[in-house]
């Protein structure tokens, strides 16, 4: 009877293998995970210090209208309107970042990367962030955001996986369709400009 018991307790589920084999991808993977909230901790402060450059206290605007007025890039002066999309499009790629990490993690665990469903970006609830109008999946293993009409008219940013040659890390792209004037130097652009998707 003992050993019975002994025997069903050293069997692992292949459910149970699974979870165990996602908690090593992330103990293996902390280090990025630790490395994308700090650079969306750098983003987010830069993006402060552009707008209070711009908007500084002495003039008769307030921080909490300029956050809560959806459309605030419209009224930006043109000379720094792109400055401000810039900022805007460096959060919404930060807030991207966890996504990337999930799909390197799922990279490393199967072996391929993930199509349709096999990972639920919905949890994420890129949706409800202020700059994204939906989300969605690519065929090539990616996943993308459709952005709102502060960009302009139809909109996206996509973030596209591809494997090193044996394997041993993730290589993404990441291209948009937003102006190219607001991705700022060539040099500098986390993101490359392509009119349309493949």
């Amino acid at each position: 009877m003992a050993s019975e018991e002994g025997s069903n307790s050293a069997v692992v589920s292949e459910k149970d293998k699974g979870k165990i084999q996602l908690l090593a991808g992330l103990i293996l993977y902390s280090k990025e995970i630790i490395a994308a909230v700090i650079v969306g901790v750098i983003i987010t402060v830069s993006s402060a210090i552009i707008l209070e450059y711009i908007y500084p206290e002495t003039e008769n605007i307030s921080n909490a209208d300029f956050f809560q007025n959806s459309t605030h890039m419209n009224t930006v002066e043109p000379s720094h309107r792109e400055y401000v999309i810039r900022a805007a499009l460096a959060n919404v790629y930060s807030a991207l970042l966890p996504i990337k990490t999930h799909i390197n993690v799922y990279f490393q665990t199967m072996g391929t990367f993930p199509l349709g469903k096999e990972v639920d970006i919905s949890k994420y609830d890129l949706d409800e962030l202020k700059y994204v109008r939906s989300s969605f999946l690519t065929e090539k293993g990616g996943f993308g955001v459709n952005l709102t009409e502060d960009f302009g008219q139809e909109k996206y940013l996509v973030l596209t996986p591809s494997s090193s040659k044996n394997g041993a890390f993730i290589k993404w792209q990441c291209i948009t369709n937003v102006d190219e004037k607001y991705l700022g130097l060539p040099q500098s652009r986390f993101c490359d400009f392509k009119a349309n998707i493949d």
